[in-house]
């Protein structure tokens, strides 16, 4: 459990960020763009669940001291707009705070047999200037409080509205969703017997042995989220769930990628995140066409892959080693969701009995590690997904 003061510095830091969205849009003097705006909302909702951690500790009039100090003196009231409705830069006021919950938090949809909670995005995307380390920074997520979540899938989505004479019948557009019950899945693994004395010593082990054991469940989980085929314990994976786009390969790789952007442009998703094996993304990386190849290009502008940001096309990539090869992803953040009911979690015993030896491994002075988490993913809106083949036939 984190100290107060931990916590503290966290919420200071989720807090300093949506500032600095604000400060950013007011010194290039535009609004905050669609994604900016999630961004911060979904910054706000991190920092309101560490306020409920540790405000009954440190009172609500310390928090309100915080958050003008952070706001450069600035009244919470200093919210500004402009005429196209979008949020100006520079205070980043109370209005902000008030707006924001209605438009990004948790709506309830009511029906004849009840609610549904329909999830959102708890976890940021790092700035727009800064690369993806994993394609699981792109998940928003959230924690749960029990093993079962249920989320509303969208399956059917067509836009019918048009002009309306006074006093006739408004067209009836069609969104279709199914509401999906799931659960956690518990992912984990140990490791072999290690004799005690080594623990005492080698310093570095213990903490090898805790990374390493963190890292293979962070693996695992990417391979879930990624691959997951749904059966059994497996989690149903974004190249797996029912309802996702398709993309065959369309002449070269760079051509084929534009095009699956366009497939989710067709469905009112202005971009994504582009998912690749680190060899595919090498070949990606490494390619020779010439600017001048491009209809829209001049010598002087760059070629669609962008090696220094880590970008194909203006989108960002992650790079991924539980990708399939041959195979690439794009997929829109606001499409899917994780839901954590427990982070990795590191425990050693002595007490298991080993049978190549017949005892108890206390009685040899040996320990077994093992790490484990438990956590949920779900696609929102299956066509926010787009499997890509990089290759002819596959």
């Amino acid at each position: 459990m984190a100290t107060t003061t931990e916590l503290r510095t966290q919420h200071r830091n989720l807090l300093l960020q949506v500032k600095g969205l604000f400060d950013k849009a007011d010194s290039e003097g535009r609004v905050l763009s669609t994604l900016e705006e999630a961004t911060a909302a979904n910054l706000m909702a991190q920092a309101d669940g560490l306020k409920a951690q540790f405000s009954k500790a440190a009172g609500d009039d310390e928090l309100r001291k915080q958050i003008l100090a952070l706001g450069a003196g600035e009244p919470l009231g200093g919210y500004r707009s402009n005429p196209s409705g979008g949020a100006r830069g520079g205070a980043w006021g109370a209005e902000f705070f008030k707006q924001y919950r209605p438009q990004y938090g948790q709506k309830d949809l009511i029906s004849p047999s009840g609610s549904v909670a329909v999830p959102v995005m708890t976890q940021e995307l790092p700035p727009l200037t800064e690369k993806l380390e994993t394609v699981m920074q792109a998940v928003p997520s959230e924690t749960i409080g029990t093993d079962g979540f249920s989320y509303l899938q969208e399956t059917v989505r067509t836009h019918n509205a048009d002009v309306v004479p006074v006093g006739e019948k408004k067209p009836v557009s069609i969104y279709t969703v199914q509401r999906i019950d799931d659960r956690v899945r518990t992912i984990a693994h140990i490791s072999e017997r290690i004799p005690r004395q080594y623990l005492s010593d080698m310093s570095l082990l213990q903490k090898y042995l805790d990374g390493m054991l963190r890292q293979g469940c962070a693996l695992s989980l990417e391979y879930q989220v990624l691959q997951g085929s749904g059966i059994g314990e497996n989690m149903a994976g974004m190249l797996s769930v029912s309802g996702r786009q398709f993309m065959p390969f369309s002449t070269t790789v760079l051509r084929t990628l534009r095009e699956a952007l366009t497939l989710l442009e067709l469905v009112n998703i202005p971009g994504g995140i582009f998912c690749f094996h680190p060899l595919d993304w090498q070949e990606l990386d490494l390619a020779q066409d010439l600017v001048n190849s491009f209809a829209l290009a001049t010598p002087s502008q760059a070629l669609p892959v962008d090696r220094a940001a880590r970008q194909v096309w203006g989108q960002r990539v992650a790079v991924s080693t539980q990708m399939p090869q041959a195979t690439a992803l794009l997929f829109d953040p606001a499409s899917v969701h994780m839901w954590q009911r427990e982070t990795t979690r590191i425990d050693w015993s002595e007490n298991t009995w080993n049978p190549d030896t017949q005892k108890n491994d206390f009685e040899a002075n040996l320990t077994t590690w093992r790490g484990e988490q438990r956590a949920g993913f779900g696609a929102l809106r299956p066509a926010g997904i787009v499997e890509i083949a990089l290759e002819p036939g596959t």
